[in-house]
């Protein structure tokens, strides 16, 4: 019986605290942000696939 109260107890307070990382306001980016991870994930231009000649 006591370790199924523990049990909870921990599921609880667990809950509890990771529940307090979730902010709605620091979700969102500044523009600034925006901006740094479109440059990061943009890979430039398509490569000229008419002189690729396979395997």
């Amino acid at each position: 019986m006591k370790r199924i109260i523990n049990a909870a107890v921990i599921a609880t307070i667990s809950t509890l605290l990771l529940s307090g990382c979730g902010d709605s306001d620091s979700q969102q980016k500044t523009e600034s942000q925006a901006e740094h991870s479109k440059k990061i994930l943009d890979m430039g231009d398509e490569p000229d696939r008419s002189k690729d000649k396979g395997f």
